[in-house]
């Protein structure tokens, strides 16, 4: 075994489903942008 440091990556993923309409390129829930940013600005 080589003494060699581990690199680790922790990645966290935060589901947020796509809600924009392709047809109209609007959003189909008024709190998509609150919901999606909420969690990142706190």
């Amino acid at each position: 075994m080589t003494d060699s440091p581990l690199s680790i990556s922790f990645l966290r993923h935060l589901h947020q489903p796509f809600y924009k309409n392709p047809d109209s390129e609007f959003y189909k829930l008024p709190w998509v942008r609150l919901h999606g940013t909420k969690k990142h600005l706190d």
